[in-house]
Parts: C-alpha cells; sequence; structure tokens
C-alpha cells in the first residue's frame, strides 16, 4: 500500500506544479509599467520607458539621458466553485454547494532605470512575470477527520526576472534591443491528494470488502478516499532573454516586436506527504474483525494487514519525507507585434497581438530521491491575446484607456480549484497620467470580465484519484495600479 500512496502523492506533486503554473496563466501579470498596463499591454510600438526593457528592449533608446521608475500593483483575485456529484454522489468529502476562495490581495513591485548615451542606451529592470497563489477550503475534513489541516489548499508562486538590457539605434528609423532574464522561482505548495480506498480500487480485494459489507460496514462519500496533506516548498534559478525591434515607418506611425523565450528552470527543495485515515468507529470494528478473520483463513498476509487495518482508524502517518526532490518547471514562449499612431492631436493610439506557447506543458518531468520519475500530460493551449491602448493629454494630464481580450490556456481534463485560469478573459483598465517636470506619476485601474466555466466529467488517474474537480467555476479580478519616472 506504501508503494500506492507514493505514487498517488508523485502525481500530486505535478498536479501541484501544474496548478501553480496555472496561476500564472490565469492572470498573466501584465503589471509591469503603470503606462504600459493601461494600454492593456499594448505597449511593444510604444515602448518610450523603463518598462521597455520587459515589452520591447529596442525602444530603450527613446529615452533621454537616463530614467529611473517603478510600478506597484495591487490584484483582488476573487474566484467561486460548485463541484458536480460523482456517481450521484459527493466526491470524497466535498462540502456541498458553492464555495469561495479564500480573499488575498497581492502586492506585485516592479522597477527600473535606464541610462542612455546618444545611440546606445543600457538599462536594468526587476519584474514578476508570472505569479500569485489560492486558498481554498472546500472538504468536510472535521468528520472525516478532525486532525487534517484546516486549510486544504495553500498555494503561492513567485517568480522574479532580473533583467539587464542593451539597445541600438541603427538610424532615425530603426532600433534594436536585446535583454537577458536571470529567473528566480519560489513555489509554496499545500493541498490535497484524494485515493480510492484499496477495498475500491484494488480488484484483489473485491471479496473482502464484500466480507466488510456483509458485517453490517460501508463506504460512503467519507470514507471510501484516503486524504494525504501534500507539501512542495521548492526554489530555483533559471534564464532566458527576450529581442526586440522598433521601426518608424511614417512620422506617426511606428512599429514593434518583440519575442521572449525561457530556458527550463530546475527547482530544488522538499516534498512531504502525510496520510490522514478516516475516524470511522463502526467501520474500523468491523474492518478490524474481517481482517482477523481473512488472516486466520489465509486470506491475507500480515503485511497488508497491517496496512488495510489504518484505513478507519483516525490515525495519521507520514508517507513520503523527500528534502531532495527536484522538478522542471517550463515557461512559454511569447511573441508579439503592435503599433502606435500619434496622427490625432493629443491622441495615442496602440495596438498589440502576441501569442504565448502555453502548449509547451504537454508534460512535466518530476524527480524524486529514490529515483521515482513521472510524467503528467496535460495538453494547454496556446494563448492568443489582442490588446488596444489610448492616451489623450490635456497640458500635464494624460487620460488614459486599455482593452484586451484572451483566451484560456487551462484545459477541462485537468482543471481544478487552484487553477484561476477559469474562461474567456476580457479586460478593461481606465486611468490618469500626470507631468511634474521630470516627474511622471500614473494611476490606473483594471477590472477582469471572466467567463464561466463548466467541467462536466470527472477524470481518474491510475492510482485511483482524479486529474480533475468536476463543476462549475467563477472568477474575476480588479487590480489597482500606482507608478512613476524620474528623469535625469
Amino acid at each position: 500500500m506504501k508503494k500506492l500512496y507514493v505514487f498517488s502523492i508523485t502525481i500530486m506533486l505535478s498536479v501541484a506544479l501544474i496548478s501553480v503554473e496555472v496561476m500564472a496563466t490565469g492572470v498573466s501579470l501584465t503589471g509591469i509599467g503603470s503606462r504600459a498596463t493601461v494600454f492593456g499591454g499594448a505597449f511593444r510600438g510604444i515602448a518610450n520607458d523603463w518598462s521597455a526593457g520587459y515589452w520591447n528592449p529596442a525602444g530603450l533608446v527613446q529615452i533621454q539621458k537616463m530614467q529611473i521608475g517603478g510600478s506597484f500593483e495591487f490584484i483582488a483575485p476573487t474566484a467561486n466553485y460548485n463541484p458536480s456529484l460523482l456517481h450521484g454522489q459527493p466526491y470524497g468529502t466535498l462540502l456541498p454547494g458553492a464555495k469561495n476562495g479564500e480573499d488575498q490581495t497581492f502586492f506585485v513591485p516592479s522597477g527600473g532605470f535606464v541610462y542612455n548615451m546618444g545611440d546606445l542606451a543600457v538599462g536594468f529592470s526587476v519584474f514578476a512575470p508570472f505569479g500569485l497563489g489560492t486558498k481554498w477550503n472546500l472538504f468536510n475534513t472535521t468528520s472525516y477527520n478532525a486532525s487534517y489541516p484546516k486549510t486544504e489548499f495553500n498555494n503561492n508562486l513567485k517568480i522574479m526576472d532580473f533583467h539587464p538590457t542593451i539597445a541600438y539605434k541603427v538610424s532615425d528609423k530603426l532600433s534594436v534591443g536585446a535583454g537577458l532574464s536571470i529567473i528566480y522561482a519560489d513555489i509554496r505548495i499545500q493541498q490535497p491528494n484524494l485515493t480510492q480506498i484499496p477495498y475500491l480500487s484494488n480488484p484483489l480485494l473485491a471479496g473482502l470488502s464484500r466480507m466488510v459489507l456483509a458485517n453490517g460496514g460501508s463506504f460512503n462519500a467519507t470514507n471510501s478516499y484516503i486524504m494525504t496533506d501534500v507539501n512542495l516548498k521548492g526554489t530555483g534559478w533559471g534564464f532566458g532573454g527576450n529581442i526586440g525591434l522598433m521601426y518608424k515607418a511614417t512620422e506617426n506611425l511606428q512599429l514593434g516586436i518583440s519575442a521572449r523565450y525561457y530556458l527550463d528552470t530546475e527547482l530544488s527543495g522538499s516534498f512531504m506527504g502525510t496520510t490522514y485515515f478516516a475516524n470511522d468507529p463502526v467501520n474500523n470494528a468491523v474492518n478490524q474483525a474481517v481482517i482477523t478473520q481473512a488472516v486466520q483463513g489465509g486470506l491475507l498476509d500480515q503485511g497488508t494487514a497491517l496496512q488495510l487495518g489504518a484505513l478507519f482508524s483516525g490515525a495519521s502517518a507520514k508517507t513520503i519525507d523527500d528534502n531532495s526532490a527536484k522538478a522542471t518547471l517550463p515557461l512559454p514562449m511569447n511573441i508579439g507585434f503592435g503599433l502606435s499612431y500619434t496622427g490625432v492631436e493629443n491622441l495615442l493610439l496602440s495596438m498589440d497581438i502576441d501569442f504565448t506557447q502555453w502548449s509547451a506543458w504537454d508534460a512535466i518531468k518530476i524527480d524524486l530521491s529514490d529515483g521515482t520519475k513521472n510524467e503528467l500530460v496535460e495538453n494547454w493551449n496556446n494563448v492568443i491575446r489582442v490588446a488596444f491602448g489610448l492616451e489623450y493629454t490635456m497640458d500635464k494630464l494624460q487620460l488614459r484607456g486599455g482593452f484586451y481580450t484572451e483566451n484560456p490556456a487551462a484545459v477541462k481534463g485537468t482543471f481544478s480549484p487552484t487553477i484561476p485560469d477559469v474562461g474567456h478573459r476580457n479586460v478593461i483598465i481606465a486611468g490618469l497620467g500626470y507631468n511634474m517636470g521630470n516627474i511622471h506619476l500614473h494611476l490606473s485601474g483594471e477590472y477582469f470580465f471572466i467567463g464561466d466555466r463548466e467541467v462536466r466529467g470527472w477524470s481518474q488517474n491510475n492510482s485511483g484519484g482524479w486529474e480533475n474537480y468536476a463543476g462549475k467555476y467563477q472568477a474575476d479580478t480588479f487590480t489597482l495600479m500606482t507608478g512613476f519616472e524620474y528623469n535625469f
């Protein structure tokens, strides 16, 4: 049975890594640079402040002399999950009815500086291209085993990009740029793994299962699954880079193209699993009697008997304790094209379209210190984002707005409450800018209209658990951002 637990927990490690990264997809952090964000990310064809290091490094040569800047984003996501029944019954100890994820507000800062020497500009910025987390309490753990942790899902991902950049002005019309991504990833995950009890998942125990039922035992939603509290902590460093091109087609029309690419990030850390058994005195008594009878009749060996004897005991046991777990964390390639137009007096218009290769998440490789290897297939979808932005200048004040739309990457076969990438997103942004000589100030708000998603079928894995959580999902997100630039 221990091998069964280890295998199922290994699968859960895979799911855990997937879940956190989908959080990155679901809230792909466009909040890098206040002005870029209020344009909905339609900034590749503008890229004229410190955040160009992320959006289009070729734009750095547009900055006069030296600039420092920063942006500060506050993200408040909300989510709701209403689980579907499994074979007419609740899945495990899932609480019935719709439930909300725990309210959280995330603070995401970024900043950088640029130094322009004429035709050559250099810069350095720090930002978070992916991140966020979720907290959920979905299970009736009190009736199952009161010792189980009260918070079942507590996931958090932080990915920071330390980004030196260089740009060169080839001519009055053309500039090029490139940047190096030095990636630091920090993952903290706590979430449950539910595995069917061996009586239900192992055909070799069908005879004992019938004996339990015949002697007054029962298998119901509360005791038919084994709950394991899974904890993963991992950190790692990786590398990547971006390139960009800026071309001034006419006096009023500027075009930009850029691409980002990341090498796989290798994570090292600890992976722990503590299994809690159902606290069910009636079934425990029946189970012990049946096991004793089976051992005496030669139907069951002592080792298996000891393992089966814990099923309804209310006990807990550490089933995996690995301080040397490793995982490979891929990040998606992105490429996009944008333009800006200034042919209308006091008005700036921008448009951007980009492609993110989330299909790179076809398989995630997991290595445990005992040599156990696993691979989880996800088959995610690629994402296309289309964004529009505008800015109207009135003396020192700028009125700004933006809109973007993008499809979700996560697929129903592996969908769970830890994934805020619920449905198609339509996002509107409004904001202000104010110039105070060398200081530029920014303020904006962003609201995500996220389509609902219904996951109709439960997808079972080889360990008797489930790859997804079927049910209805709803989510929305609001962000508030401030920022500044100071030009020397």
